[in-house]
């Protein structure tokens, strides 16, 4: 029969004088990992900012005999009262130690949610934590991504910030990827948000892409507004030019391996040519003239073609591609097969 359970407030400090933390370390009976000390610091330190709490519950266990349970004011109020027995505390906390004792050392006198379980079954407490830890699901950095991007919140951004929770904020430039008419890959980004769309765009291709473009510190791309327009023009003119591949599920040109590739591959000519005087990144028209121009010196069956390897989504990886697509373009430039 399953355990009941209380669900109450109280002060920090109160459960700790009658829930004690098992650890596995220290005995058969013990469940929780070890204590982390920047765990507990990064706790306390979270509260320092007032407007931040901690609505979770923490979830204990005490056995019926440790505990009286009265009905108070009809049948969904009741009071729970703890007995020791020589000195012994007689709770045990399932989940939830780092916030117990970060809050404590931060203040003793805040206040707590607690789900207390009410069981004299001794398997209870560790089948509590494994279902716990093992059966809640991450949510995926994404998922937190799309969720910014949607509500665009500078204060909310801030607060994540000051509570250490680091995202990349090149999530702005996959929303606009994934809203603006303007985008080739207008309503393709693989996201929350993207609620009608088709969904064949990763947005770490997106990230990576735009990463790339930045790394290569051309002031011009220091405007947010002309770096989008130019890896808008880059992908406008191959969407243009090979619109077969775009739609066609065998391809790997829209995969995070060939958006990143052939962005790097095309901004490789065309910051050489920049660096010569010979093309402004910040003419539309230059830029995609050049990608054309490139594009004839490539092939489309590269993207469909069996790959030596399955993935080639590491750095070395990447490299291999890019490099590739360099001799693609002087196999052809030689009239030779362009494999």
């Amino acid at each position: 029969q399953a355990p009941s359970f209380c669900i109450f407030h109280t002060p920090a400090g109160e459960i700790l004088e009658w829930a004690d933390v098992h650890r596995l370390e220290d005995g058969p009976t013990g469940a929780q990992r070890g204590l982390n000390d920047s765990k507990v610091r990064s706790v306390s330190r979270y509260l320092d900012d007032q407007m931040n709490t901690i609505p979770t519950a923490i979830i204990v266990s005490i056995h019926p005999s440790d505990c009286t349970i009265r009905k108070l004011n009809g049948s969904r109020t009741f009071k729970l009262s703890v007995r020791k027995t020589g000195g012994v505390i007689p709770g045990v906390v399932i989940d939830g130690q780092h916030r117990l004792i970060g809050v404590n050392s931060h203040d003793p006198k805040m206040h707590l949610n607690i789900v207390a379980l009410v069981t004299g079954d001794e398997d209870e407490t560790p089948f509590q934590f494994l279902v716990i830890n093992n059966k809640a699901a991450k949510v995926a950095t994404d998922h937190i991504k799309a969720i910014l991007a949607e509500r665009d919140d500078q204060e909310l951004q801030s607060r994540l910030r000051r509570a250490r929770l680091t995202v990349s904020q090149r999530f702005g430039f996959v929303h606009l990827a994934n809203s603006d008419p303007e985008s080739p890959f207008f309503n393709q980004i693989d996201w929350t948000i993207n609620r009608d769309g088709q969904k064949t765009v990763k947005p770490t291709a997106i990230e990576t892409a735009v990463k790339d473009i930045q790394d290569r510190r051309l002031p011009e791309f220091d405007d947010d507004d002309a770096l989008v327009e130019y890896f808008f023009t880059i992908w406008r003119s191959i969407n243009d030019s090979w619109r077969d591949l775009w739609d066609d599920e065998d391809s790997r040109l829209l995969s995070k391996i060939g958006i990143v590739c052939m962005t790097q591959y095309i901004t490789n000519s065309i910051v050489s040519s920049y660096d010569l005087g010979e093309i402004s990144v910040t003419d539309l028209k230059d830029v995609d003239s050049r990608v054309r121009q490139l594009l004839k010196m490539q092939e489309k069956d590269f993207w469909k073609i069996d790959w030596a390897s399955t993935s080639y989504d590491t750095s070395a990886g990447r490299k291999i591609v890019v490099e590739s697509l360099v001799q693609i373009a002087r196999n052809k430039r030689q009239k030779l097969d362009w494999q």
